[in-house]
């Protein structure tokens, strides 16, 4: 009954700020790291496909304020965008500094009103 209070809380949220969307995506929760250029210390990074996240004005900076908020997090920028409002490229991009838990990540995001996000591979 818990978990049914919060899921509509979060879907009146959602609806609240005008922010919709579906995606049957698995989520895949791991960091993957790559070196940096000129660098022996290896740059993670992990990317969150947000498919509830719409809107650049209302849904990206609540999503990106929720991912900076994380622990281990250094930098966290939205994909390309074909047009300034809507979000027609729902990729997040999160730079690591440090340990880093993808399904808190997912948790945090589904808890601040965009549920169904997912790791990129």
């Amino acid at each position: 009954m818990t978990r049914l209070t919060f899921l509509l809380s979060v879907l009146a949220t959602a609806l609240l700020a005008g922010c919709s969307g579906e995606s049957n995506s698995a989520p895949s929760p791991a960091a993957s790291a790559a070196p940096a250029a000129g660098s022996t210390t290896a740059v993670q990074q992990v990317t969150f496909r947000v498919p509830t996240m719409v809107c650049q004005h209302n849904c990206w900076p609540v999503v990106r304020d929720t991912l900076q908020k994380q622990p281990g997090v250094a930098e966290v920028t939205l994909a390309p965008q074909k047009e300034e409002v809507p979000v027609d490229n729902p990729l997040v991009t999160v730079k690591l500094s440090g340990s880093f838990d993808a399904d808190k990540a997912i948790e945090a995001i589904d808890a601040a009103g965009f549920p169904k996000a997912t790791v990129e591979p």
